[in-house]
């Protein structure tokens, strides 16, 4: 048995779990916005300056709330090509997620303080360590192509290693400038956001349809691979298969996986 297979686990467990996690820290993000001085507001004008002064959390809120949605689509991007998992895949997800429970409560601090510096601060660390532990997860699931399939193109892992690069980087330059000026990180950290999600509409990347040369090349091979196997599963009439010979799936991308979450070409 290959390397790669033993002690496989199934990653369905571990993708619903991040799911779930994922949904309720999305929730919880707007209660930042539950302000008490809105209930003892008694004018139209005191409601008016009320919903005013929340602007820095209705900031915060909204910019954590993408960074999440975006911090969701890597995940799953990622598992799209990853087909089985194991003990220290798991726990190197769970640091990663980990990291996404906290971002309520640096959300809620820089809302509240964002002029402060040690807000600013702990916003970006907190990024930068979700972040560089999903970069963790993709490098531990390709190395040696350790969990995903021997045939997944080199482009394709080159390709969302340059995307989970972006934020890194921005945040440590965001990280930076804090240290001088609080407020124009807190203002970086927008256009980090607004700059991440425009890049995500107007590029294709590894998980979608128009993915480029690389993923059209592996699909392409899947395909072929698919025609292969049913012709030979499958003879034409008159025609009959090897004697002793049985021709499973290929496992590429584009294939579904079996129960255990991973398929593989093996012969009889």
């Amino acid at each position: 048995m290959p390397e790669r297979e033993i002690g496989a686990i199934s990653k369905a467990r571990l993708e619903t779990l991040a799911d779930g996690v994922f949904a309720i820290v999305l929730t919880l993000l707007v209660l930042a916005l539950l302000d008490p001085a809105l209930a003892r507001v008694t004018t139209p004008a005191q409601l008016d300056l009320a919903l005013l002064a929340l602007w820095p959390k209705v900031v915060s809120y909204v910019i954590s709330f993408v960074v999440v949605g975006i911090f969701w689509v890597a995940h799953h991007t990622q598992f799209h090509f990853i087909r089985h998992t194991n003990r220290r895949h798991i726990w190197i997800n769970i640091l990663f997620l980990l990291w996404v429970s906290f971002l309520p409560f640096s959300a809620a601090l820089l809302g509240e303080h964002p002029r402060f510096r040690t807000a600013v601060v702990l916003y970006a660390a907190n990024m930068m360590a979700a972040g560089g532990s999903l970069a963790l997860n993709w490098w531990y699931a390709t190395h040696r192509r350790r969990l995903v399939e021997p045939t997944l193109d080199q482009r394709v892992i080159d390709r969302i290693y340059q995307r989970l690069s972006f934020g890194p980087i921005a945040y440590s330059a965001a990280l930076a400038v804090a240290f001088v000026r609080p407020i124009v990180s807190f203002f970086l950290y927008v256009a980090t956001a607004a700059a991440y999600v425009a890049i995500q509409l107007t590029t294709s990347g590894p998980g979608d349809s128009a993915a480029g040369p690389a993923l059209d090349s592996v699909r392409t091979s899947s395909r072929t691979a698919r025609h292969r196997l049913q012709g030979a599963n499958n003879p034409t009439p008159g025609q009959e298969s090897p004697p002793g010979r049985k021709l499973a799936a290929i496992g590429h991308p584009g294939c579904t996986p079996g129960p255990e979450g991973y398929v593989s070409l093996w012969e009889a």
